[in-house]
């Protein structure tokens, strides 16, 4: 299944500069993992994203894009970031990649994600493994050392890092090869708007730990009809279905089973599922306030005008500096200046 046949490709493509990001990015990850990539043959890609943050599955269908153009083939193996995961890479026969996916949970702030990384890098040193591009952010000093430790053990790791700081960070702690890249999920590339505009501004706050958003009261100055919302948390019944028996899966209705998660397959089909759902939300707002990553990433593949706000440690404006300078979107510091500048482009576009 291609992502042309889940997403519409656009029939109105996004703006010339977004185009031109998008295709220079694309590039760039074709020839970096060329680079890393020596030969085709069985790999797996490890740490699947099974949870409602959209972002992380842009990314995980950005991946299986461009690991199915390089390698031929859809992984060996998926995994989610579980001690039984490990067990079962141990198991295969194969000797391949392992490839960890990308993101922005590299350091303490998602200790799990972390614990599963150096587990992985310890106890697979004679196997190549490759870190997507992700995001470093350590608040703890030690923390960073344990990392530092781990990879000094591993002869053939390699660390793709998303922008700048990360990759200083990395060059100055991690005896490894480092090499920044663009974030995977842009391996989609442009996409049409999958629902009609119903919202004069959509804004799509972060409501965790990477938050800096506080609402001064801007956001009444929006006009109406306007929206706040952040990545929708998935129904848990999702997840129990994962943990039903197979006799039981296979008496669920057909839509039900295939979210099994035993094939790279049915990992792909639930990522795609999640990344058409945040399609869906973005497309509805004529102008689109963000202050998370993909959320900009994603406007950029619609050619939806929006205003990139920053997370708690810098992320979004660290990664715009590195690779989607000129995009049609623009930067603000706080939510009233954001506000402004959403009145702006709404201004604008109406004028046209």
């Amino acid at each position: 299944m291609t992502m042309q046949s889940v997403m519409n490709q656009p029939t109105t493509p996004p703006p010339s500069a977004n185009r031109q990001i998008i295709s220079r990015l694309q590039e760039v990850l074709r020839a970096e993992i060329a680079q890393i990539i020596g030969s085709s043959g069985e790999y797996a890609l490890l740490d699947f994203p099974n949870y409602s943050n959209i972002g992380d599955s842009a990314i995980f269908v950005g991946q299986t894009i461009l690991l199915n153009a390089t390698f031929g083939r859809e992984p060996s193996l998926v995994t989610q970031n579980r001690q039984k995961d490990i067990e079962q890479i141990a198991e295969q026969k194969w000797d391949g990649p392992l490839i960890l996916t990308g993101g922005g949970n590299f350091g303490d702030l998602y200790p799990k994600h972390q614990h599963f990384r150096e587990a992985v890098i310890r106890r697979f040193p004679d196997r190549q493994i490759i870190q997507f591009p992700q995001s470093i952010h350590f608040r703890d000093k030690a923390n960073l050392e344990s990392t530092a430790r781990a990879i000094e053990t591993h002869p053939n790791f390699t660390l793709m890092v998303r922008d700048e700081a990360s990759l200083a960070l990395a060059k100055d702690h991690f005896d490894c090869d480092v090499r920044l890249a663009p974030d995977m999920a842009f391996m989609i590339g442009a996409v049409d708007q999958p629902v009609a505009v119903d919202q004069k501004v959509l804004c799509l706050i972060r409501q965790d730990q990477e938050t800096v958003f506080e609402n001064t009261g801007a956001l009444a100055r929006l006009p109406q009809p306007n929206m706040v919302v952040d990545w929708p948390k998935e129904p848990r019944r999702r997840t129990m279905v994962h943990r039903l028996p197979t006799g039981v899966r296979r008496r669920l209705p057909r839509a039900l089973q295939s979210q099994r998660p035993e094939t790279p397959a049915a990992y792909e089909w639930l990522a795609r599922r999640r990344v058409r759902l945040g399609l869906s939300i973005l497309s509805r707002g004529e102008i689109v306030i963000t202050d998370r990553l993909h959320a900009h990433i994603l406007s950029i593949l619609l050619g939806k005008p929006h205003v990139a706000l920053d997370n708690s440690y810098g992320k979004i404006g660290s990664f715009i500096n590195a690779w989607t300078q000129g995009g049609a979107f623009v930067q603000a510091a706080g939510i009233d200046e954001a506000v402004e500048k959403a009145l702006l482009m709404l201004g604008r576009e109406h004028a046209r």
